[in-house]
């Protein structure tokens, strides 16, 4: 069978709606590519741990048949909640119908909107507020944000008496509240004190009004469906109605979910407001939503019940991303289950709760069990492929050691840094074990922990070499791991490993402890490996790893991407950037797999978008054209080393020193120049690190490039501890051409006009006010 092994790049989904910040579908593509790969027409795929509607959709469309599925009620909502309204139509009716109900005597809208109401400062009619800031220490609104639309004035500005009057009106401990947490949390449920608590996350108000839209869904919409729609409607409310939204810039930071504390500061926002906002992203969503069938189901279930419901050897593919260790968003998810949902759903996510500080072992034996579960349906020739992003390198450890530990078995591992997500992406890929492996080697955990030190220092070193440039800690953990998987090492660690060494823990020490010995390896920054854990070891940046003996290094791979991509531009008109992502993934696979940051410089340096998604060779980049300016630049260099007094030394005696021209004075070699068009730089900035010899000039070294060639020196150089460090000392400085051709066409000229033009970012390109400064 055909095996998937380069990165497969995909577009990002930018989910709209409800838990469109905590929930992370596969990229567009992706699920394309490995259901292409590794399943035929009408096979079924699973993806038990479903975070969105990709691999359902993409599944679909290549004529497989698909299940998908959550342990989360809330997560299943928000991925298929609109496929019970068809059109947009009749969510409009559905919402003008609940609007229109009698609560109290008056129409729901208008009795939710006067919960919020006040007179207006300016014309004194009563408007709602839109949201009101909380003092969280007070305990009250201190603020409120409104818009009059009769007189037009609007502001942020205190609250009123009236404000703090229709507040009082409201029981905290009324029918609404003991509803909520009687239907999440029945009596006697051990579970209900937790209820409680949580729902201290909503203001009275907030409370009242979401359960009363609750209330009226249910009783006018009998039909599960249509309840299912305006429930999905409800969710985005119950997100964005908590206390948990920090009023402050300043306290805005990271995922709200990652506290379950409200701010100094909080916002209360308008529930009436806020519903009809969520039912404008609903009608959105709709042209996009899911048509569920038989083919392509959607469903709340564990993976106990779906390891009951699936035939033996019925699934070809499990395509998923292992679930987040959230647990500020499991205990969200238990309170909106039940309070959507009920008792019975909020119950699938009740055993998550004790699980407040991270337990990464616990984990670890939860999804081993989940896997093995899951493993008599899956077919012999089958796969499982976990793709997804994280800056957790935990996550990736738990997820080897789950599928290992449930006699799977690694086939591919493949890491792709992402900068602009501060994040990897990875693509792991297992096959079932049809009979357990048996131990031949180790047999005692310090066997495991001496083979694990040797195997994780071969695995770095021969990454290094084979990249052939200092690499970040992420890069070096997924060759080491890969190697550890492939020797079994992680298979024995588990099998042997006892009660008091969670293997996680193990695998992790011993690898930090092979790092600190005498491993020729060399950190470039960052604290040393024996103060870190491999996670601390990639957070605490910038750590680069290097070698002690650089002999039989492999040439930098940023500089065979940066051939790879003029290639591949050079050799077609026109490119689709995905397609040429593929391409040029598909050109370095596996430890190969370049940055998409690196991918992006490359591009941009060589290429112009000439039509949005369609990439060329821009006209200037094309051989000819700059193999004529280089010979241009030379001759240009030539002439202004005369023209400033020095003895100039050509191609042909220059090139007998390594030069492409060089300038001397009395004897004494002086400057010396390269004159390149590519950002290929490795062996030319290495020669300064070498020291001084007599073929070194007393000034400097200078690289002379095309001007759009800096961006990717910059990056270069920024991605390179070792370069940065030959630039700092002084061993090699830069010109541009056009800054070279600037001053050679300056009438007058002094040997002072060269230091004018050296740099990415020279003098020269700044305002004639700022040149006196330097």
């Amino acid at each position: 069978m055909y095996q998937i092994e380069h990165f497969v790049p995909g577009d990002v989904v930018h989910r709209v709606g409800p838990l469109a910040r905590v929930l992370h579908p596969l990229p567009a593509g992706v699920a394309k590519a490995y259901i292409r790969t590794y399943t035929s027409p009408d096979d079924l795929v699973l993806d038990p741990f479903c975070q969105g509607e990709t691999v359902v959709r993409e599944a679909v469309a290549e004529g497989r048949k698909v299940l998908a599925a959550n342990f989360n009620p809330v997560t299943i909502l928000a991925v298929r909640g609109l496929s019970g309204l068809t059109t947009v139509q009749e969510l409009d009716t559905a919402i003008t119908r609940l609007g229109d109900a009698l609560k109290a005597g008056r129409p729901l809208r208008e009795h939710l909107s006067s919960l919020y109401a006040a007179p207006c400062p300016t014309c004194h009619r009563l408007v709602p507020a839109a949201y009101f800031v909380w003092d969280r220490e007070r305990g009250e609104p201190v603020e409120k944000q409104y818009h009059c639309t009769a007189c037009g004035s609007e502001g942020l500005i205190p609250v009123a008496p009236a404000d703090l009057e229709a507040l009082a009106q409201i029981d905290p401990r009324g029918f609404s509240y003991w509803y909520v947490v009687d239907r999440v949390a029945p009596l006697g449920d051990p579970y209900r004190d937790q209820a409680r608590r949580l729902l201290e996350l909503y203001t009275p108000r907030a409370v009242y009004a979401l359960t009363t839209l609750l209330i009226k869904i249910e009783t006018l919409y009998p039909n599960l469906s249509q309840q299912e729609t305006l429930k999905w409607v409800l969710l985005h409310c119950l997100e964005q109605c908590s206390s948990l939204h920090a009023a402050d810039e300043a306290e805005k930071r990271g995922s709200w979910t990652r506290r379950l504390r409200p701010p100094a500061r909080f916002i209360e926002r308008n529930v009436w407001q806020t519903f009809m906002e969520a039912g404008d992203l609903a009608r959105q969503v709709m042209r996009f939503t899911l048509r569920l069938s038989e083919q392509a189901r959607v469903e709340a279930r564990t993976v106990r019940h779906l390891s009951r419901e699936l035939l033996p050897q019925s699934v070809a593919l499990v395509l998923t991303a292992p679930p987040d260790y959230d647990y500020s968003f499991w205990a969200l998810s238990y309170l909106w289950s039940g309070w959507l949902l009920g008792a019975e759903a909020a119950a699938a996510l009740r055993s998550l709760l004790p699980h407040r500080r991270p337990d990464w072992d616990w984990y670890r034996r939860a999804l081993t069990a989940a896997w093995r579960a899951l493993r008599p349906a899956l077919c012999d020739e089958g796969r499982v492929v976990l793709a997804f992003a994280t800056e957790h390198l935990p996550l990736v450890e738990v997820s080897l050691l789950a599928l290992i530990g449930a006699d799977y078995r690694l086939e591919s591992l493949i890491f792709h840094a992402d900068e602009t997500r501060r994040a990897g992406d990875y693509r792991l890929v297992f096959q079932p074990v049809s009979a357990p492996e048996q131990s031949t080697g180790t047999q005692t955990l310090d066997d495991v922990e001496r083979a694990i030190h040797q195997r994780a220092i071969q695995a770095a070193r021969r990454l290094i070499r084979l990249r052939g440039e200092p690499l970040p800690w992420p890069y070096l953990h997924a060759a080491v791991y890969t190697e550890l998987a492939r020797e079994g090492l992680l298979a024995q660690t588990v099998a042997l490993a006892a009660e008091d060494r969670q293997p996680g823990e193990f695998v992790a020490q011993a690898i930090a402890d092979a790092l600190a010995a005498d491993s020729g390896l060399v950190r470039l920054g960052g604290p040393s490996p024996g103060e870190a854990t491999t996670e601390e070891l990639a957070e605490k940046a910038p750590i680069y790893w290097w070698l002690t003996d650089v002999a039989d290094l492999s040439s930098p791979l940023s500089d065979r991407v940066e051939d790879g991509v003029y290639q591949a531009l050079r050799d077609t008109l026109l490119w689709e950037k995905g397609t040429l992502l593929n391409q040029l993934y598909a050109r370095f696979p596996g430890p190969l797999t370049p940055s998409a940051s690196l991918i992006e410089a490359c591009l941009t340096s060589y290429g112009t978008e000439s039509t949005p998604g369609y990439w060329q060779l821009r006209a200037e980049d094309l051989w000819q054209r700059r193999e004529q300016e280089r010979e241009e630049v030379l001759a240009q260099l030539i002439a202004l080393g005369q023209r400033l007094g020095y003895a100039v030394m050509g191609r042909e005696e220059a090139g007998e020193r390594g030069w492409d021209v060089a300038w001397s004075e009395e004897g004494q070699l002086v400057y010396a120049f390269i004159v390149q068009w590519t950002a290929t730089m490795s062996e030319v900035l290495h020669r300064g690190t070498a020291g001084r010899t007599a073929d070194m000039p007393t000034g400097a070294c200078y690289l002379v490039v095309p001007g759009g060639r800096a961006a990717l020196i910059d990056y270069k150089l920024r991605h390179n501890p070792l370069l940065r460090r030959a630039v700092s000392e002084g061993a090699w400085q830069f010109i541009k051409y056009r800054h070279l051709r600037r001053i050679v066409a300056a009438p007058d000229l002094t040997r002072h006009d060269l230091k004018r033009i050296v740099g990415l970012d020279p003098i020269i390109e700044h305002s004639e006010a700022q040149i006196p400064l330097f």
